[in-house]
């Protein structure tokens, strides 16, 4: 059997601790009870919540909007901040279904439907759902392959997917089975800001395939053997997590008997043991392999945490629960680590959304090409001798036909009918570096002698001797233009590069007529940018 799928099918535990710590760190939302929730049920599956509205008002804490935003792709995923989110619920019924699909959102501004199926692709890039009524309700279908989905807007800002027979439910009013959500576990765990819960029929699923598994004469491996209590006698798993100035953790599980509830408790006393003796051997490695300071530090607070929860790790016995609970200081990290996770994770951020940028033009000039059958130059002369940017000829080919009917190529580019066009950059030409509204552009082409855009006629791959992959198409600089100017930089090869003030820290971004997006360090050799910017100078880029 496959290590990944034993891990996630068979380990109940580190299946509950593991996702409590991933939807607090990598969600936020809040749990409030409200009419919305009627819409949630459980079939003692799986269920999850998290409320982290408390804890982003708190000063101290606020960053973690920032950091989930950034690092955890927050506003890629779902089109608008943490901060922005009322609250956000979900559950499965099996460990064969994907919680990805199985979610309730509500904002504090009205939801695009179209638009969030497609970001957490429910649907192609132009793919529309089909369309379903009940009465005076509308709800959506989607196909996803292997079922139908369901979607449904109960308000504008609500948004709820499930399976399709779920969704039909809903709209026709149907209670959905809520036996964990009102059992006296889940509501022990009110005060907590994540919450997690594995009912009866998850673990009678489990159970049954680690029989199977065992049965099959699977691989004796004495974690395993360990394990095997767990899998056995566990019958419903609870778990929250707070934070606070300490994290705050609890896990209950629950077993048929007090004996069972015994067997429980020495198995994970083992297992913490074992835990024990490998953190110490990983802790030296992660820290050791750091690629950088910031990395380094990000990994001894992690360990510092986590090695606080270990020491203050408590087991309790109530009957038939075994209560796990565990608290630590958080403090330091927070005010010493965290801003630093935060500026890099922008950082990183904002070169990945940069290059993606940089990807979307490079692909446009070579669709431009394949109408064309060349490249535009640098410089557009218009039919009364107007200069106009590349940039300009872009636009049919990023989704903007309707800006470019627009813009009027017989008219100077700043002309009073095209700054009505400049006022309307699409996002792609935006650097994420700079302001939102912004309406230059960082994203500029070398031009002169020995470029590509050397040609006023054009840019044909033929002339490109040296090879497309080794020669700069256009680059991310640290020179802001008006998008619509027949701007860019102007190269002398008998000159250096300004490498000091780009956009990035450590360099930037370019895109290669091949297509690719690379990041060229500050450090680069100036001899082999050289070799990059030129088209045809014979000089190979090494590797």
């Amino acid at each position: 059997m496959n290590l990944k799928r034993t891990i996630v099918r068979h380990l109940p535990v580190a299946a509950l601790l593991g996702a409590i710590v991933f939807c607090s760190f990598g969600a936020s939302c809040t749990g409030q009870d409200g009419p919305v929730k009627k819409f949630l049920g459980d079939e003692d599956g799986v269920v999850f919540e998290v409320d982290l509205t408390k804890l982003l008002k708190s000063k101290d804490f606020e960053p973690l909007a920032e950091l989930i935003d950034i690092g955890a792709s927050f506003k890629q995923q779902v089109g608008f901040s943490v901060r922005e989110i009322k609250l956000f619920a979900g559950s499965v019924s099996g460990p064969n279904e994907d919680p990805s699909s199985r979610f309730i959102l509500q904002a504090t501004r009205d939801i695009d439907p179209l638009q969030m199926m497609r970001m957490n692709r429910f649907l192609p890039r132009n793919g529309v759902p089909e369309t379903k009524e009940y009465r005076d309700k509308t709800y959506y279908e989607v196909d996803k392959g292997r079922e139908k989905l369901g979607v449904f807007q109960p308000d504008d800002k609500t948004f709820i997917v499930n399976r399709l027979e779920v969704i039909e439910d809903l709209v026709k009013g149907k209670t959905p089975k809520q036996n964990i959500l009102r059992s006296k576990e889940w509501k022990a765990l009110e005060d907590y800001q994540g919450k997690l819960a594995l009912g009866e029929k998850l673990f009678d699923q489990w159970r049954g395939e680690y029989n199977r598994f065992s049965e099959r004469g699977g691989p004796k491996d004495p974690i395993l053997e360990l394990l095997g209590p767990l899998n056995q006698k566990i019958v419903k798993a609870f778990g929250g997590i707070k934070l606070g100035r300490e994290l705050s953790l609890r896990v209950s599980l629950f077993s048929a008997s007090s004996e069972d509830a015994r067997d429980i408790n020495s198995s994970l006393q083992a297992l913490l043991q074992i835990g024990k003796s490998m953190l110490g051997p990983m802790q030296s490695s992660m820290i050791d392999s750091a690629p950088d300071e910031h990395s380094r530090k990000m990994a001894e607070g992690g360990f510092a945490v986590l090695n606080n929860i270990i020491k203050s790790l408590k087991y309790e016995r109530f009957g038939k629960e075994v209560r796990i609970t565990a608290n630590a200081d958080i403090g330091p990290f927070v005010k010493n680590i965290l801003p630093d996770t935060i500026k890099a994770a922008q950082i990183a951020a904002r070169r990945t959304q940069s290059a993606n940028n940089m990807k979307q033009l490079g692909l446009a000039m070579h669709n431009y090409y394949d109408v064309n059958k060349g490249m535009p130059p640098a410089v557009i002369i218009g039919p009364k001798g107007h200069k106009h940017s590349w940039r300009i000829a872009m636009l049919p080919y990023i989704e903007q036909q309707d800006l470019y009917d627009q813009y009027r190529l017989d008219e100077p580019w700043d002309s009073p009918n095209n700054k009505k066009v400049m006022m309307r950059m699409p996002e792609a030409f935006r650097h994420p570096n700079d302001p939102p509204g912004s309406t230059t552009t960082r994203y500029l082409a070398f031009v002169g002698k020995g470029t590509p855009f050397e040609n006023p006629e054009g840019v044909q791959f033929r002339d490109i001797l040296d090879g497309t992959s080794n020669t700069i198409m256009f680059f991310s600089g640290a020179t802001n233009v008006p998008w619509t100017k027949p701007e860019d930089i102007q190269y002398d090869p008998e000159k250096g590069v300004d490498l000091e003030n780009g956009p990035f820290e450590n360099g930037f971004n370019a895109v290669f007529f091949d297509g690719s997006v690379r990041f060229l360090s500050k450090d680069v050799e100036m001899q082999q940018l050289h070799n990059m910017i030129q088209s045809n100078d014979g000089n190979p880029i090494p590797r």
